[in-house]
């Protein structure tokens, strides 16, 4: 699901550099942390919730702004794509 949310968001970035494609490398992974534990990483369900609870600071706060201005993308775009891959991560688990 990742790669699909950077894909996305590189479709709307306002360029392909290097810079770009780290900015938007730093967004998806936060995105990601927020929805999809990945349970091979021998991350602790504890410490797993300490991760997905600064992914979640990050995307509500400025240095989405940040980030999101460095790829050239809308933040409220950005939050837009995470919740949707939010509701789409759920929608799966219930099929």
């Amino acid at each position: 699901m990742a790669d699909i949310v950077r894909r996305v968001l590189m479709r709307h970035a306002s360029s392909n550099t290097p810079e770009t494609r780290l900015a938007v490398a730093v967004i998806g992974q936060a995105i990601n942390d927020t929805h999809h534990h990945d349970v091979e990483s021998h991350v602790t369900a504890r410490e797993w919730e300490d991760v997905r609870a600064d992914a979640q600071t990050f995307l509500a706060g400025s240095d989405l702004d940040t980030w999101a201005e460095l790829a050239g993308l809308d933040p409220g775009f950005v939050r837009e794509v995470s919740q949707r891959d939010r509701i789409n991560n759920l929608l799966q688990w219930r099929t």
